[in-house]
């Protein structure tokens, strides 16, 4: 649900002194419609702006409707990861991480922009995201072809069983669903309900939903890995028998 109140950014919570003062609630919508119409690109966007410009300015823009009480920041960045996967040619990246360790910095390019249209430090910001992000990867690749090899030493899987299958496909689907484990693996839901349920036995997957249909599962030493702050030591196997990070800077936003 869209917020239904006047909010601002900034000033301690007293308007008079804000920073930015987003769009009145009942604007909202038409701002919205308007960020995911540029998101698309359907027209002089999409020939003659970069991906990086593009996504600056819907980064922007989404922040600056603050369409909700709360959590703009994390569906804004969710909105990056999916614009980088629309595009074509384009590897999308999970900029989170930097952009959560580099807050200071993303406030003030969006300061920039929206109110100086200083659009020049916000691009800035992401080339540097996108920079920082891919000289993250090698160490990420390397953590989880490590979590993948303890996964398998932790039962004895049947050769070529599904649940033996679903182990590097865990590593890239880190949430799914029976039936999704099932068209992945072309096997049948029961053969994947049964996957999964030794999965969780193994401590790899674990149920989040807590309903009795439409379940999720996740590999959450896979989640803690990826979403571990930017810039800290991933390390697998730590004294819970699980992965996370170790060292390094951390921070939030949204």
């Amino acid at each position: 649900m869209f917020r239904s109140r006047v909010v601002s950014i900034g000033g301690g919570g007293n308007i008079a002194y804000s920073t930015y003062d987003p769009a009145p609630p009942v604007d909202v919508a038409a701002c919205l419609q308007d960020t995911i119409a540029y998101m698309r690109g359907d027209g002089y966007e999409a020939v003659h702006s970069s991906i990086l410009m593009r996504m600056a300015v819907a980064h922007a823009h989404f922040e600056a409707a603050h369409p909700f009480r709360d959590g703009n920041g994390r569906a804004g960045r969710l909105l990056l990861l999916l614009l980088m996967m629309a595009a074509e040619g384009h590897v999308p990246l999970y900029l989170s991480p930097y952009i959560k360790a580099n807050k200071t910095a993303c406030h003030a390019a969006l300061k920039a922009a929206q109110q100086r249209l200083d659009w020049q430090t916000m691009t800035g910001f992401f080339a540097d995201a996108l920079v920082g992000t891919v000289d993250e990867l090698p160490a990420s690749r390397r953590a989880l072809q490590e979590l993948g090899e303890s996964w398998s030493a932790r039962r004895r899987f049947r050769a070529g069983s599904a649940s033996l299958r679903a182990l590097p496909l865990l590593l890239d689907y880190p949430v799914i669903t029976i039936g999704r484990l099932a068209s992945e693996l072309s096997v049948s839901w029961a053969q994947a309900s049964a996957a999964v349920a030794q999965l969780v036995a193994a401590g790899i997957l674990r149920e989040r939903t807590g309903y009795r249909r439409n379940r999720l599962f996740a590999a959450s030493e896979v989640l803690a890995l990826i979403n571990r702050p930017f810039s800290v030591e991933p390390i697998v196997g730590d004294d819970d028998g699980g992965a996370g990070s170790r060292g390094g800077v951390s921070g939030s936003q949204g």
